[in-house]
This record gives structure tokens, C-alpha cells and sequence, in this order.
């Protein structure tokens, strides 16, 4: 379990606060996580969202300064109108393309399939709250490759190997 102490989880927040303003699309990330810090530590998730607060405000100021509003970004109507590639075929192009298909790049990490399957049915090396982490974490993961396979960029434009998977290759 983890140690209940309060800075844990307003730092937590604060972390969390810090991968969305790397890189917007983490949101998704980082919805699961606080669903889980919801369901297991509901206690402290006052902390957890006050952790957060920092970097959305100051990304929030950034946004205004240099784009003109605080939900602006450097993407201009992409964000709204970049969602229109078709699943499979981005979802395929993103695992097995052969200049930046994750699995061509890293193929050990087809293991992971075999791995998430047994944790979610048994396990005896993950247990309790480290099995609930992994669950919301494994639907992070497989969120945010659906959301990028929709993706009119999900190549990453120009550049070699799964760049737009990278935040989540650790996880």
C-alpha cells in the first residue's frame, strides 16, 4: 500500500500536472490515474488535484501570452479537425509500419500483451492496489494509442520510429 501521506499525493498532482503541459494529449494519462487515485485513495484526492493546479495554471498563462486564450495552443484547428484518420488503418500504421511501427522498432514489447492478460485475470506478483495501478494504467495505454490512431499525424511527421508513443513505452 502506498504511504499514506498527504505530500505524496499533492506531489503526484504536481507531476501529473507537469505531463500535461509537456504534451496536452497526456490528459489521457492522467484521467486514469486519478480515476484510480479516486477509487483506491479517495481521501486524499484533494491533494492529488490540488498538485495539479500549478502547472495548469501556468500553462494556462503561457497559452494566453503567446496563442491569445488559455485553452490555445500551437496546433491551431488540428485539434479540432485533426481526428479524421481512419482507425485501423492509423492503429496498424502506429504498431507495424515499417519506419515507425512500435512493434518493428521494439518487438519484445509484444510480450506485454501476454502480461497484461495474466494480471488482469490472476496474479500473484501484482496484488492489491499495485493490480488496481496496473488495470487503469493498461486502459491508459491502450486510450491514448486509439486516440492517436485517429490522428491525422499519428506518424510523428518527420522523424524515424514511434515518436508519438513514447510517453507511454515506460508504462
Amino acid at each position: 500500500r502506498i504511504k499514506e501521506n498527504e505530500w505524496f499525493y499533492f506531489l503526484a498532482g504536481f507531476f501529473s500536472g507537469l505531463a500535461i503541459a509537456s504534451r496536452p494529449l497526456n490528459i489521457i494519462i492522467i484521467f486514469f490515474i486519478f480515476l484510480f487515485f479516486f477509487h483506491i485513495y479517495r481521501k486524499y484526492i484533494f491533494n492529488y488535484i490540488l498538485g495539479i493546479i500549478p502547472s495548469l495554471v501556468l500553462i494556462s498563462f503561457y497559452n494566453t501570452y503567446y496563442f491569445g486564450a488559455p485553452w490555445s495552443t500551437g496546433y491551431g484547428q488540428e485539434v479540432i479537425e485533426g481526428w479524421n484518420n481512419p482507425l485501423f488503418q492509423g492503429l496498424g500504421s502506429l504498431l507495424f509500419s515499417p519506419s515507425r511501427g512500435l512493434f518493428i522498432f521494439t518487438p519484445f514489447l509484444l510480450f506485454i500483451f501476454i502480461g497484461t492478460i495474466l494480471i488482469w485475470r490472476r496474479s500473484t506478483f501484482f496484488t492489491g492496489d499495485l493490480r488496481a495501478l496496473y488495470r487503469y494504467l493498461s486502459l491508459a495505454v491502450l486510450s491514448y494509442i486509439l486516440v492517436i490512431s485517429k490522428w491525422w499525424g499519428w506518424h510523428g511527421a518527420y522523424s524515424y520510429g514511434p515518436r508519438m508513443l513514447v510517453d507511454i513505452i515506460p508504462l
